[in-house]
């Protein structure tokens, strides 16, 4: 039986006892003795007794099932308030985060600026490593294509043995063939007799294309353009471009790279090495291409097929990947 209804049949029962003493009372008033005056207080008691503690059982009852919910509502607030407190701390995350990126690209874009306003071979040696390190460009070094000729300067960080780090410059040509122009730069030497001794090896070479064509400042600044290029398109907020790392920079957007010939700008478009030599009709599926330059296209082609046939070639001579 529930216990409220149990409670409602002895509030009922002890009311109608005391009633029946109070009448019993009544009864005996007039007798002698004490009996008839306690009927009636007793009876009185037991009927005034019953209600009050029913109310009492009820509203204790109530009281109890309020407390209840109030702790129950109090733990449902407090579960919302750490909902509340987690999504601001995730929103904090995001920020930080996002901040962080931002002061990583501001990093890169301040790494190219400080070799274009004070070329030192450790503001270049960090823009190359740090190009390297996030695969923006070839781990053999970009190369600059020189102007009205056919030869390339490759710039590629690295390190003999245990020794200082340094700046390997090499003159080669289209297809990556070596021609023997070389010059190392490390942080005891300036640029300036870097250069000058990359000059005087190209003299007695005879693959010295002039003063205009052979100047440091805007060879170098292609240089920048290439890794800080590179690296743009790899930290890009709206997403990292799909593209192998980057070997030269070549005309309408196309880039000669590990992976082949490739569009970096839009539309992004890849060919693949294998595809690239053995495809006889590329260049004729190419043209049919609504956003192509006619007149690059068959440049581009041409050059990244010579590179890379020699490459592969290299390879298969010495047994491990070459540049």
């Amino acid at each position: 039986m529930p216990r409220r209804t149990r409670a409602r049949q002895l509030a009922t029962a002890l009311t109608l006892l005391g009633i029946g003493l109070i009448v019993w009372g009544w009864v005996r008033e007039g007798t002698t003795g004490y009996l008839p005056a306690m009927l009636l207080e007793i009876g009185a008691t037991l009927a005034l007794f019953a209600p009050l503690a029913y109310i009492g059982i009820g509203f204790e009852r109530r009281v109890t099932a309020v407390q209840e919910a109030t702790e129950e509502l109090g733990g449902r607030v407090e579960e919302v308030r750490d909902e509340v407190r987690r999504a601001l701390r995730l929103g904090e995350l995001d920020d930080q985060i996002a901040e962080r990126l931002a002061l990583r690209r501001e990093g890169d874009e301040q790494l190219a600026d400080a070799v274009r306003e004070d070329v030192t071979f450790d503001n270049l040696l960090s823009l190359l490593d740090r190009a390297t390190t996030q695969r923006a460009v070839t781990s053999y070094g970009p190369r600059v294509g020189l102007e009205h000729v056919n030869d390339r300067l490759r710039f590629t960080p690295g390190q003999i043995e245990d020794g200082p780090r340094l700046i390997w410059i090499r003159l080669e040509d289209a297809a990556g063939v070596p021609t023997g122009v070389t010059a190392i730069w490390t942080a005891n030497s300036s640029i300036t007799n870097t250069w000058e001794v990359l000059v005087t090896n190209a003299q007695s070479l005879n693959r010295y294309p002039g003063e205009t064509i052979f100047a440091p400042g805007p060879i170098l600044d292609r240089l920048v353009e290439i890794a800080s290029r590179g690296l743009r398109l790899r930290t890009d907020p709206g997403g990292s471009r799909d593209f192998a790392p980057l070997i030269e920079l070549l005309a309408a957007g196309w880039a000669l790279t590990d992976g082949g010939l490739e569009h970096i700008d839009d539309p992004p478009y890849v060919i693949e090495v294998e595809r690239l030599i053995n495809d006889e009709y590329l260049r004729d599926h190419m043209l049919e291409k609504t956003w192509i330059e006619r007149d690059t296209v068959s440049i581009v082609l041409s050059l990244a097929r010579a590179y890379h046939e020699r490459r592969l070639e290299r390879t298969r001579q010495l047994g491990q990947p070459q540049w």
